[in-house]
């Protein structure tokens, strides 16, 4: 289902994208302070956002079910966060969890398993709002 709602929602123009990763702890869906940190600069692009699409990943150790759950997770705790520092959002806010595939780095590494736990946000302001 979210694979179909990000394939619909990359369809609609927008005049800006600006992405965001926020790193997680292996095991952990906590946002770390740097994570914070970053989602807190991002708070400009979210205010203009019209839809939001956060992306929760995991690294590949562990089984499937756990880290599909362990990816929603982190998903959450990064809308959550965004959230709570700004009531007003928009509510298109896009949720995927992708536990089990989509890696940027090798899992082999302790460096690969550090960049693969992650979230990615997109946000997406639409033309009529960027400058």
């Amino acid at each position: 289902m979210a694979d179909r709602a990000t394939t619909a929602l990359a369809a609609i123009p927008v005049a800006e994208r600006h992405e965001v990763i926020v790193h997680f702890m292996s095991g952990s869906a906590a946002l770390t302070p740097a994570g914070k940190a970053a989602l807190t600069q991002s708070l400009a692009y979210a205010r203009k956002a019209n839809r939001i699409v956060i992306s929760g990943r995991t690294d590949s150790i562990g089984a499937g079910n756990p880290n599909q759950s362990l990816a929603r997770a982190r998903a959450f705790a990064v809308r959550d966060y965004l959230r709570r520092r700004e009531p007003m959002l928009p509510a298109l806010m896009v949720i995927e969890a992708r536990g089990r595939c989509c890696f940027i780095a090798s899992n082999d590494t302790p460096e690969g398993r550090r960049q693969n736990r992650r979230v990615e946000i997109v946000f997406s302001v639409p033309e009529r709002v960027a400058p």
